[in-house]
């Protein structure tokens, strides 16, 4: 049992009958819960960005794909950053994992209540908005490309250098598929994206939004 308050305790109660008594013994679990919890935190979220990572994610989308009742209409949205090998090269990874940082920060501003996030690994990054018009998506992702237009890291040398992503996304129920073949389709469109050499979110069948 959950016990609210100033400190946050948990306790665990049990009861033994026999033919003539009953005996109730509470007990503070408090402290294994709250191991338990930062295990399934660790497990599940990135330490970098504290973003979900790819078990995280693919998690979160079980439960949602599993009824499909509160997606309505959603997109998924798949980028990996460009220029971090130079980043990393160049200046070093202290300053590549600052490039890191400030991506997932571009999508944590996002402004929409429902979505979930997540660094897959190394500079790939997913976001699932869910459970609104298609309009409303597409005013997101527009809020995202602006967000990056004007996001960058200061530099060792007195410049800075943008952040700068390249994404495919798509609507469901456009493709009526399950999550991982959602991700295959964005990444042909994040693909696609990146060949082109352009620091933007492209949209599969979709209007195209230009940096």
């Amino acid at each position: 049992i959950r016990i609210s308050g100033h400190i946050e305790r948990y306790v665990k109660i049990q009861s033994f009958s026999d033919r003539h008594n009953t005996i109730g013994i509470i007990a503070d679990v408090s402290e294994e819960i709250m191991e338990r919890k930062q295990l399934e935190h660790d497990r599940d979220y990135d330490i970098l960005t504290g973003l979900l990572n790819r078990r995280g994610f693919y998690s979160h989308m079980d439960v949602l794909f599993e009824t499909r009742n509160q997606l309505l209409t959603s997109a998924l949205i798949l980028m990996d950053m460009n220029g971090l090998k130079g980043i990393n090269d160049t200046y070093g990874h202290v300053y590549g994992d600052a490039a890191i940082q400030a991506a997932a920060q571009i999508l944590n501003r996002c402004s929409a209540e429902q979505k979930i996030i997540s660094r897959l690994g190394g500079d790939e990054f997913a976001l699932f908005l869910y459970g609104y018009e298609k309009e409303m998506l597409e005013h997101y992702i527009k809020e995202i490309q602006e967000e990056m237009m004007q996001t960058s890291i200061p530099l060792p040398n007195g410049t800075t250098h943008p952040i700068r992503l390249a994404g495919g996304y798509l609507f469901y129920p456009d493709y009526t598929v399950g999550y991982t073949t959602l991700l295959r389709l964005a990444d042909i469109a994040m693909y696609r994206a990146k060949k082109q050499k352009k620091s933007e979110l492209t949209g599969k069948k979709t209007v195209m939004i230009k940096a």
